[in-house]
């Protein structure tokens, strides 16, 4: 029992440290993490936790693939919108097809 309530205490320890309570290599997808290990220092690898400069420049990067794939894709021909949508308050939506 006293390896789970240390695990358990190591795991508080990284969630406190680490920028949003991420645990990296638990809580990342595959993605993330792949980024992570590209942009975190050597202090947040040892220690599995992410800061708030490493989550900016994973963010940064992601954002510029993201845009770099908008511009690639074809622009789409103009024509009439298939659905409307009506707001008619926070809790109804009229929807014609």
């Amino acid at each position: 029992m006293p390896d789970d309530h240390g695990k358990i205490e190591e795991r508080l320890l990284k969630k406190l440290c680490s920028f949003n309570g991420f645990i990296p290599s638990e809580e990342l997808s595959t993605e993330g993490f792949m980024l992570w290990l590209e942009h975190a220092s050597p202090a947040e690898l040892e220690k599995d936790v992410l800061s708030e400069r490493t989550s900016n420049c994973m963010q940064e990067e992601t954002l510029a693939e993201y845009n770099k794939l908008i511009e690639q894709a074809p622009l789409e021909p103009d024509c009439e919108p298939k659905v409307e949508f009506q707001f008619l308050g926070p809790l109804k939506l009229k929807v014609k097809l």
